[in-house]
């Protein structure tokens, strides 16, 4: 599963995590996020893999080129039967 920004919580309500959502997603997840998400950054683990790029926010915006680098990479490695 690809999660780009992935909203770990409403503004300004880190009490209410969406994380439990990643944890039990039953497959392989790359979280795509931003380093400075007002919606909170997912910590990775399990089967959570979480990648942060460097200034860009909730929107990713100008971020195309990265997201298809790390996404490209991340498939070939499933297809491959490798963890990512």
């Amino acid at each position: 599963m690809l999660a780009l920004a992935f909203p770990l919580h409403p503004p300004g309500r880190p009490d209410r995590s969406r994380a439990a959502e990643l944890a039990e997603a039953g497959t392989e997840v790359l979280v795509v996020n931003g380093a400075s998400d007002p919606f909170g950054i997912p910590e990775p683990g399990g089967g959570v893999q979480v990648l942060v790029l460097p200034g860009a926010a909730h929107a990713l915006t100008g971020q195309g080129g990265a997201i298809r680098r790390v996404v490209g990479a991340w498939l070939t490695e499933l297809r491959a039967g490798r963890p990512a």
